[in-house]
């Protein structure tokens, strides 16, 4: 398979430049050790204040994706806005030895002090974040605030206790819609008997209903394996296929929108906690302002990135029927049913709490 650094779309950058304002980062660990301390040089590490704290920011896609390249530039900023106290480092999966799965881990080891990562990847560790992955759950921003709301004092204390991380900021993943190879799906049973690259495990159990095989595979993991024939269809978002080129061996696309799905900004406690309470203030300012800049760009991505893929991939856009919609509504409520009896405690209060925020939002 051909894989090529991708450039952002000129108008897609121009967005990103023109929402960058106050860059919207994050605390980090500024633990320094005895050896560290040794090593700084006064033009690296001393500002008026004599401290500039070095963070590195995770992102589990890979490094050509649009999310980190907006990450960058919103690094960039930081470090302005700060006055040169805060250098942030975007890396991406495939430039750390580690993936998604086990990032909250590292965080709470000091391994890193900034992540940007989709609820799915963390559900291993937080299985709150797993909430806004059910099938059709959350659909639009105004669930998904609803939603965030209502998880957050339930996942906050998790991640506090637990990790000694906190949550930041969120912002809406781009659509999910169902990719793949040869004969296009013509309606939901067409899932059954082939191979579907997951993200989350309420994606692999909406997979299940409908006798598919749920292969779960971080991102850096599927350009490979579709090489491969590991897999031959696959549930992402329209960004993630464009900028991994993978319209160009995909054929198709069936444009039933699973559900977008939340992308969490966390930080490490010790790393807000070690910085004066004047460049802590800055730096929630602009976590906010990486929360804002997402929120708008996202829409504006999935609707150019279909079109990419359509024009430049030549992939066959599928639209289900009004029917076929309602089967895959029909599993979707059959997954949330069966995922409600396999929590418990805070988890189960915290669905309980996002299940009746959401309905709020839908009959107000």
């Amino acid at each position: 398979m051909r894989i090529r650094h991708s450039v952002l779309s000129a108008s897609l950058l121009l967005v990103i430049l023109a929402l960058a304002g106050c860059s919207s980062s994050g605390g980090a660990n500024t633990k320094t050790s005895e050896k560290q301390s040794e090593e700084k040089t006064d033009e690296a590490k001393t500002t008026d204040d004599g401290q500039i704290y070095e963070w590195i920011m995770f992102d589990y896609m890979t490094s050509e994706s649009t999310i980190p390249k907006l990450e960058k530039v919103w690094a960039e900023d930081v470090l302005e806005k700060t006055g040169g106290r805060v250098k942030i480092t975007v890396q991406s999966q495939g430039e750390l030895p580690f993936s998604g799965n086990e990032i909250i881990q590292v965080m709470a080891d000091g391994g890193v002090q900034l992540c940007s990562i989709n609820g799915g990847y963390a559900g291993g560790q937080c299985e709150f974040t797993e909430i806004p992955m059910l099938p059709y759950l959350v659909t639009n921003l105004d669930e998904a605030i609803a939603c965030d709301t209502a998880i957050r004092p339930y996942m906050g204390k998790y991640l506090h206790e637990t990790y000694g991380v906190t949550e930041v900021g969120f912002f809406m993943y781009p659509g999910q819609y169902i990719w793949g190879t040869g004969t296009p799906m013509s309606g939901f049973e067409d899932l059954a008997g082939h191979k579907v690259r997951t993200l989350a495990s309420t994606q692999s159990d909406f997979v299940l209903q409908f006798k598919g095989t749920p292969i779960a595979l971080t991102w850096a993991e599927v350009p490979d394996a579709l090489n491969r024939g590991i897999f031959d269809t696959l549930i992402t978002s329209a960004m993630g296929i464009v900028d991994s080129h993978l319209h160009e061996p995909l054929d198709w696309c069936y444009l039933a929108n699973y559900g977008p799905g939340i992308q969490y900004i966390l930080a490490s406690e010790d790393a807000l906690n070690s910085l004066p309470e004047d460049l802590r203030a800055t730096m929630m300012e602009c976590f906010t302002d990486l929360e804002t800049r997402c929120r708008e760009i996202m829409p504006k991505v999935d609707a150019e990135y279909l079109e990419r893929a359509e024009k430049e991939g030549d992939v066959l856009m599928i639209k289900p029927t009004e029917e076929e919609m309602q089967k895959s509504k029909q599993a979707a409520a059959a997954v949330i049913e069966s995922y409600k009896t396999s929590i418990s405690g805070d988890v189960k209060l915290a669905l309980e709490a996002a299940l009746e925020a959401i309905n709020k939002v839908n009959t107000n």
